[in-house]
């Protein structure tokens, strides 16, 4: 092989590397933007999982609240005396 096609020939293979470079950068943004739209998700829905916590801790509490309403109202139904109940 005489010189100037050794030279063509690495020409060629540095313009294939280079191509390739340049596949390989354009996925990385790709994927690099994918995550960043999957980080937000999981931000969101990080949110929305503390909020519905609250929220059920909320009800849990108004629920035992109303329960023992409702048993205080038994109580005094059963021993003959006036029920007051309580807001809460």
């Amino acid at each position: 092989m005489e010189g100037l096609e050794v030279i063509s020939l690495l020409e060629e293979k540095i313009d294939s590397l280079l191509a390739y470079i340049k596949d390989l950068e354009e996925e990385k943004r790709a994927l690099n933007e994918r995550l960043n739209q999957r980080d937000n998700e999981i931000s969101g829905l990080n949110h929305e999982l503390e909020r519905l916590k609250k929220e059920r801790t909320e009800i849990g509490q108004r629920v035992e609240n109303i329960l023992a309403r409702i048993s205080s109202l038994g109580n005094a139904l059963e021993s003959g005396g006036e029920a007051t109940p309580t807001e809460g």
